[in-house]
């Protein structure tokens, strides 16, 4: 699965791109959208161009930053990923599918403090293939399949108590795990636990 800048970056054409090319525009788009019109507004005021000639100015730039950044990105983290499995022999790459936010409390020079915990819902192995003179691909890793976290779960389970149906045991869809299903689960649950601060956020991350 490449990554690229998408010309057109609206999610309908993101799903197209990767449908018809199985390639997708890393980063948010709503972030890289907003550095565009700051340098847009920016060639507008500083060097005098239309709005139109500033917006692909400054798209071009962003757009070469960008893939200079997702280049060095994943150049790192494939060597990364590559040097922690000669050490151990298996590969600790992942992509992640929704995240829990939690706190616990830590003790620091002597204080208890909360801190703020991201823990992975569900993971499946993956590879980074190619290099940075052609293109990096992600692709999951031989008879990968996407599973709950179980450190995760006996956490959750040890310290607070909480077990949900649809981490341990997921329903499954077509493609798998049903994420959307089990997220909406796991949330209603939460909501109706004492512990309705902890949140979802859906997201995937690597």
């Amino acid at each position: 699965m490449p990554s690229h800048v998408v010309t057109d970056p609206t999610n309908l054409k993101q799903i197209d791109e990767l449908e018809d090319n199985s390639r997708i525009a890393i980063a948010p788009i709503s972030s890289f959208l907003l550095e565009v019109q700051h340098r847009a507004d920016a060639e507008v005021r500083t060097n005098h161009l239309a709005p139109q000639d500033a917006f692909h100015t400054a798209w071009d730039e962003t757009r070469k930053e960008h893939e200079k950044e997702v280049t060095r990105r994943f150049k790192a983290l494939k060597s990364l990923a590559d040097s922690v499995e000669a050490q151990s022999a298996t590969n600790q790459l992942f992509l992640t599918f929704g995240t829990l936010l939690w706190e616990v409390d830590v003790v620091r020079e002597g204080k208890t403090v909360p801190q703020v915990l991201q823990s992975p819902l569900y993971l499946i192995p993956i590879r980074i293939t190619g290099s940075a003179s052609s293109f990096y691909s992600i692709v999951a890793d031989d008879s990968a399949e996407i599973s709950p976290n179980y450190c995760l779960m006996e956490k959750l389970r040890s310290e607070l108590g909480l077990t949900f149906e649809d981490l341990e045991h997921p329903r499954t869809d077509a493609s798998g795990i049903d994420i959307n299903q089990a997220i909406a689960s796991i949330r209603a649950e939460l909501g109706q636990s004492k512990y309705s601060s902890i949140r979802i956020e859906e997201e995937c991350n690597l």
